[in-house]
Order: structure tokens, then sequence, then C-alpha cells
């Protein structure tokens, strides 16, 4: 009670830059303003290469704006770097470590389309053949016929259970 919350959001879209190489940026912004920061961007070619298809890359950005928005949440400046160290010779960092911002920032909204959904946060293709949808396990041809869509759902949903068994499998 009696503190500012500003709804907050992510937004996540690539952009070509060269003929055969773009970026993937990542935007944070304000729901209230639309004033929009980027806040990073990994050049596509150069992406992790182990098998991950680039997710290991991504993967880190996402956590160092996640370690943003927690502070925010909290309504102060991060007490320690987005590693869990302390800011050791960042004097003014750690000069206002975990003062009050006189707000709080929820996020509310995590936005890109479905090129960038799929790539940037592991989410199955839609030519995928066994099951195109990131919330149910509908194949690809189920989700093109209009006679299974309803307000109720769309045939049985995922759950975290199922996504641990699929790492569980993919583990070696």
């Amino acid at each position: 009670p009696g503190t500012l919350v500003l709804p907050g959001a992510l937004y996540i879209d690539g952009m070509p830059f060269v003929r055969h190489d773009g970026l993937i940026g990542f935007w944070v912004y304000c729901l209230l303003t639309g004033v929009r920061t980027l806040v990073g961007a990994l050049r596509k070619s150069e992406l992790c290469k182990c098998g991950c298809r680039g997710w290991d890359s991504v993967f880190q950005i996402l956590l160092t704006i996640a370690w943003s928005f927690e502070a925010a949440a909290r309504g102060e400046h991060p007490r320690n770097r987005h590693d869990g160290s302390p800011w050791e010779n960042d004097v003014g960092r750690s000069s206002i470590a975990g003062t009050e911002l006189g707000f709080r920032v929820a996020l509310v909204l995590v936005k890109c389309d479905l090129a960038e959904m799929c790539p940037s946060f592991g989410f199955p293709s839609v030519t995928s053949k066994v099951h195109p949808c990131p919330n149910c396990w509908e194949a690809g041809e189920g989700l093109r016929n209009l006679r299974t869509l309803s307000s109720l759902g769309n045939g049985r949903q995922k759950t975290l259970e199922d996504l641990m068994l699929a790492c569980e499998r993919c583990e070696t």
C-alpha cells in the first residue's frame, strides 16, 4: 500500500542487419509510457553452437534481465551482481546497493512473435509434426482443425511435470 507499482514488459524480436545475419534484440519497456530501452542484443551468427540451437547464449541474457526485474519488483537497487558476487570495485553501485528506488515494477507481459518465440524460448516450431503448440499436446493437423477449438481449451494441456520428464529424457 502506498507504493507506486509500474507495469513492465519484455519484448524480444529478431532484426536483420546484413544479408546473411541478424540480431536478437531484447527491450524492456513501461506499459504506461511505452518508452522502450534496448537492454541486450545477440548476433545470430555468434550464438552458441554446442547443439542447443543458441539457447545457452539467450539464457544468459534472460537470467540478467530476470535479475533486474527481481530487484525492481522489490523496489530496490540490486545488492549483488547478477551472478551473486559482490560489487567489489564498483564503488558507484555498491554505495547504492539495497537502497529504495521509490517505485516497484511488475513484469506483466513478455512479448515476441512466433518466429522468435520458438528459438529464443525453446518452444517447438509450428512445423513440428509431433506437437507444435507450446500449450497443449495437439498434433500439427489438429491445430488447423477449427472443430477442435473451444473456449475450454484445446486438448490436454502441457504441465510442469511434462516439461521435467522431457528434460530428464534428454539428459546425457
